[in-house]
Formats: C-alpha cells, sequence, structure tokens
C-alpha cells in the first residue's frame, strides 16, 4: 500500500456552489489542510466548504486581505467531492492539500 502527497486542488471561489475536488478512484483520500484567502481590499467575504454535502467549514467569514488555514485529517472515499463557494466571486482563492493512499 502506497501513499503520495498531493494538491487535491487550487483556484477560486465563485458565488455558486462548485467542485473544488474529487477524490481519485481506488485510493483513501486523506484532506490535510485547507487555506481560504480573502484578497478582497474592500471587505470581509464568507466562504463555505463541504465534504460530500456535509458542511466542513460552515460561511465563515474570512477578514480582507486575511486568510482561514484549517487543519484537518479527514477521509474521503472514492468519489467523494470536495465543494464550495463565496460570499463574493474570485476574491476568495483555495488551496487543499492531502495523501492519497492505495488501497
Amino acid at each position: 500500500m502506497g501513499s503520495a502527497l498531493k494538491v487535491l486542488g487550487s483556484g477560486s471561489l465563485t458565488t455558486s456552489n462548485a467542485t473544488l475536488a474529487t477524490a481519485s478512484n481506488s485510493v483513501k483520500t486523506i484532506v490535510k489542510e485547507i487555506v481560504l484567502s480573502n484578497f478582497s481590499t474592500v471587505s470581509a467575504l464568507n466562504a463555505l466548504v463541504k465534504f460530500n454535502s456535509i458542511n466542513i467549514i460552515p460561511n465563515k467569514l474570512i477578514p480582507l486581505n486575511d486568510a482561514l488555514v484549517v487543519k484537518l485529517s479527514s477521509i474521503l472515499s472514492s468519489g467523494y467531492l470536495i465543494e464550495g463557494y463565496a460570499s463574493s466571486g474570485t476574491s476568495v482563492s483555495y488551496y487543499i492539500s492531502g495523501i492519497e493512499v492505495s488501497t
């Protein structure tokens, strides 16, 4: 059984719920960290992240020019989705890292 460190997803959140990452087939995915950065210079923004339709970061307010770092050890089965959105489009970026373990 092998394992690999991996960037599971990165980009900008939109105002509509969207898939940020999908757990690969034939592996268990362990989400280790989620970073949400509000690079707006105008206002604080809300962001929501969920794993397979379960709220993990529920509508968290992120101050302007600030970041939220969430350390985790959450296991996702094959095909599970990481989804999310923000209160203002393209001003919140995300970076999700983890480990994929062969089964």
